[in-house]
This record gives C-alpha cells, structure tokens and sequence, in this order.
C-alpha cells in the first residue's frame, strides 16, 4: 500500500457531505448509533434525538424521535446492544446528563423510545459512558467516583473512589476497568492526571454498592 503525503492535501481522499440534520437548539455533546443503525445525538438543550439514515442516493435522512426526558445537558450516549434488557429486543441506548443521573431506553424501529431504567446514585452530572465485560454499565460523572451498575436489577453494585473531579471510562476485555481523571485544583492551576487501571472482581465477588468488586491496581500513569 502506497503511504500517503499527510501534509499534502491534495494526495488525500476527500468525503463528501451527504446531508446537515437540524433539530438540536443546543450544542450537540454526545453522540451513538443503536442497534436499529439510527444516529443517536444528545445535547445541551437537554434532548436526545434520533436520526434515520438512509444510503446515499435514497430517502433523504431525517429526524424520527426525539426524547423530552432530562432535566439538564445530556452529556454522554452509549449503544444498549439488543438482548441486555428484556425491555429491549432491538436494543436501545443509555444517556448520561448534567441532572446526575443515567437512563436506558429502548429504541424499535417505527415506535417511540421507551426509559427502561432511571440510574440514580450519582452526586454529580454524569458525562462518561462504558461498559464492562459481563454486561455491566459503568458511568463516570463529576462527583468523583465512577460507579458499576447491574443494568437489569438497575442497581449499584460497586464504587471505583478516589478520582479528583470527572471521570472517564472505559471496560476492557480482560474485565478490568480503565478511569481517567480531570485532575485537582492547586491554586490557580489544575494538576494530576491519572490514568488508573482497576482489577476486577473475582468471580462472584463485588456488589453491595461497595468499593470492595474493583480495586486500583498498584501502579497510577499520572499526567501533570
């Protein structure tokens, strides 16, 4: 494969637009495709809205729903894939928003989104999204902790503590859990960015909503 001339424009491929969607009367800060191939856009006019995409040269896309459902910016979209709730045959997608909470709705094709669960927990506006081997959600948000939540029970079922402020996340696929942090106010500056690495439980072990099911492992990457 021939490599291609970064700094030259000319030698690169260019996309073409195919269609602006409006709707959002807020900044858009989330974004996802479900399981059904619609485009899922949160923002900051506390929306969530769907999007029907069709091959280039078809039916133009269009708006097909939107959800009037937070209370505040919604920050965060994940794809539910199809079979993690019964609620959800064709699958759906979860929200996190500024009012600290997540949700999990159903999204079926030609019918209105359904809240199929209201995570509430948090202390802070939840702005990240992941999920972990095994089915489990883990929301990172700006109180500080992460948290792991049985989707199905709709329940916590352990607590990543010790972040400075925000936190992302990521499951990986051995089962462990990756957190990113915002870092801590020192003075006028902001300082420590660590990248954390949490071993999971063992089999069978967690729950209570403790932090005792994912423990940091030893060694911290920290930014400064």
């Amino acid at each position: 494969m021939a490599a291609m001339d970064v700094d030259n424009p000319d030698s690169q491929p260019e996309f073409v637009l195919r269609a602006e969607l409006r709707g959002h009367e807020g900044q858009i800060r989330a974004i996802c495709v479900a399981p059904n191939g619609e485009i899922i856009t949160g923002a900051m006019d506390a929306t969530v809205r769907r999007w029907r995409l069709a091959p280039a040269g078809g039916i133009p896309p269009e708006e097909v729903g939107v959800v009037l459902d937070h209370d505040h910016w919604v920050n965060a979209l994940l794809a539910l894939p199809a079979g993690v709730l019964e609620e959800c045959p064709e699958g759906g997608f979860v929200t996190g928003c500024l009012d600290k909470r997540a949700r999990a709705y159903s999204c079926p094709t030609g019918a209105e989104a359904t809240r199929v669960r209201l995570l509430d927990g948090h202390d802070g506006g939840v702005i990240s999204l992941a999920w972990a081997a095994g089915g489990a959600l883990i929301p990172g948000s700006w109180d500080g902790p992460a948290r792991r939540w049985d989707l199905a029970r709709g329940s916590c079922v352990a607590t990543l503590r010790g972040h400075e402020n925000g936190v992302c996340v990521l499951g990986l696929p051995s089962g462990d859990v990756a957190t990113g942090s915002t870092g801590r106010p020192a003075g006028s500056a902001v300082v420590g960015f660590p990248l954390r690495l949490w071993d999971a439980p063992l089999k069978g072990g967690g729950g209570g909503g403790s932090s005792a099911g994912l423990q940091p492992r030893g060694a911290q990457a920290d930014h400064h």
